[in-house]
């Protein structure tokens, strides 16, 4: 597996694995490497149904992992950072606490995500540092890409 995700092309799903016995369950995802991360937070949407789009670095990578819950999330290749196509049709990607895998969004990726399940967590790492995510934040609206559906 490549694992130099700061150069990936397109988003990149690693799965993980679970084992089980008596005395309970490990989970893990073996094949993720944490040697680009430089920090993490997590986002924890209470209500139902909560949409937080969108958000896009021309040069930062997200890993997405959900902790609790499940989410849809929807990603748009950004291919004119001065005047981006409001048609873009997004890929689209639903996981879950269940699923145990990390999501990976390469730089030039816009993302918006709702949460399925109330109090659904999703844990964030990100290859840059706070500094450097800030000075390569570009937002959207949320209706700004109108061809997104929020549904699977």
């Amino acid at each position: 597996m490549d694992k130099d995700y700061l150069n990936l092309k397109t988003p990149l799903i690693v799965k993980g694995g679970n084992f089980v016995d008596e005395r309970g369950s490990v989970s893990f995802i073996n094949e993720f490497t944490f040697d680009y991360v430089k920090r993490f937070y997590i986002i924890k949407h209470t209500l139902h149904n909560t949409i937080r789009a969108w958000q896009a670095h021309k040069n930062e990578t997200k890993y997405f992992y959900v902790t609790q819950g499940e989410f849809i999330i929807n990603l748009i290749k950004i291919e004119n950072w001065e005047n981006p196509s409001n048609q873009s049709k997004p890929l689209q990607h639903r996981i879950s606490q269940v699923d145990n895998s990390i999501l990976i969004i390469p730089k030039g990726y816009a993302n918006g995500f709702i949460n399925l399940d109330s109090n659904s967590e999703l844990l964030v790492f990100s290859s840059s540092s706070l500094e450097e995510s800030l000075e390569d934040d570009y937002r959207f609206d949320e209706s700004y890409f109108f061809n997104c559906d929020w549904r699977i």
